[in-house]
């Protein structure tokens, strides 16, 4: 059994707890109720980041060829996107 931590909110506007996470299965129904009120929650998706190994060559995700990290990294601040701090 691989539990996996999701994000809710409560969707009972007077209750005081927004947002919380509830440990559930990976491949259950993804339910569960407001720990403060026991009302029933809404799941709520949100964006992950992934980091992944550079390796010259075809990048996909530009649509050319690059030859080394620093050359990725400057035609991707070109285009406007920056570096995220970890």
């Amino acid at each position: 059994m691989a539990l996996i931590e999701y994000g809710f909110k409560c969707i009972n506007k007077k209750c005081k707890q927004k947002e919380f996470t509830d440990m559930l299965e990976r491949d259950g129904d993804h339910k569960t109720n407001c720990p403060l009120c026991h009302q029933p929650a809404q799941r709520v998706y949100s964006l992950s980041g992934i980091s992944v190994g550079f390796r010259a060559g075809f990048d996909v995700g530009l649509g050319q060829y690059v030859d080394t990290q620093q050359q990725r990294d400057n035609i991707l601040a070109e285009n406007g996107f920056r570096k995220l701090g970890c």
